[in-house]
């Protein structure tokens, strides 16, 4: 028993490490984009899609339903119970896309922006993507394999880069940003993928998840309150002074590296 702790403690130790430092190269790269994109592109552009991730961001507290924790907390878990939350995640990664984008013309007209209704199409389709690697990365998680998910998670970061800087250089606008977010993201999946080659059953009713239903529900009940904590002033600057002002605010652009 006491072996196993420590073969725990040392796991968790190394998967701090492994964090840290690839967060130290996450805040890296997003410390050269912030040079290379304010260079490349205009605050209007970072204000643009700022305004758009101000929603989505809040969809996509939805978008997991605290699924992924659950399958990490729970002591035991099996095939079906796994194969069950992957399609629950997808499910309402549909539902959420879905939403998103039969309101992208109330979101273009809240804001008075026409071209927003386009940015949201793509970027709710980017949550989508994202769903599908959701219980890959948890199970990853679980196994405490926190090296392998530190190279996906890399992967996209570097992949939102190089996309954005290029795209950017070729003159497009706003819409730089949104390739390079929805190409990290889709890399950062197929990655999960790769590391994790699990692959989904068929969802069974009796699978016996709603234990974990119950508690991915609580933790989106917390997440809901937190995001307006964080996110209104966003929503309400895009709204009240327009993308220059949001742009300006947000030149990190952290959505893309997330």
């Amino acid at each position: 028993m006491d072996a196993e702790k420590n073969e725990i403690g040392r796991k968790s130790l190394r998967g701090g490490i492994v964090n840290l430092g690839s967060q130290g190269i996450t805040i890296i790269i997003q410390f050269a984009s912030i040079i290379i994109l304010s260079r490349l592109l205009t605050p209007s552009a970072f204000g643009t899609v700022a305004m758009v991730t101000v929603i989505t961001a809040f969809a996509s507290i939805f978008k997991d339903m605290g699924l992924s924790a659950a399958t990490i907390q729970r002591e035991d878990i099996n095939h079906d119970q796994v194969s069950a939350l992957f399609w629950l995640n997808v499910l309402t990664g549909c539902a959420v896309a879905a939403f998103l984008i039969l309101f992208s013309p109330i979101i273009a007209s809240f804001y008075n922006r026409p071209e927003l209704v386009w940015v949201t199409v793509v970027l709710s389709l980017n949550i989508l993507i994202s769903c599908i690697g959701t219980q890959h990365s948890a199970l990853l998680a679980r196994q405490m394999k926190f090296k392998k998910i530190a190279y996906c998670r890399l992967s996209g970061v570097i992949t939102t880069f190089c996309i954005s800087v290029i795209t950017a250089h070729s003159g497009l606008g706003y819409w730089a940003l949104v390739a390079g977010v929805v190409s990290g993201t889709f890399i950062q999946v197929v990655m999960l993928w790769i590391v994790n080659p699990w692959i989904p059953g068929r969802a069974r009713s009796n699978a016996g998840v709603k234990e974990m239903m119950k508690y991915g529900l609580n933790l989106t009940g917390f997440d809901f309150v937190n995001y307006f904590s964080r996110n209104l002033d966003n929503l309400l600057i895009g709204k009240i002074w327009g993308a220059d002002a949001l742009g300006l605010l947000n030149y990190e652009y952290e959505e893309l590296f997330h």
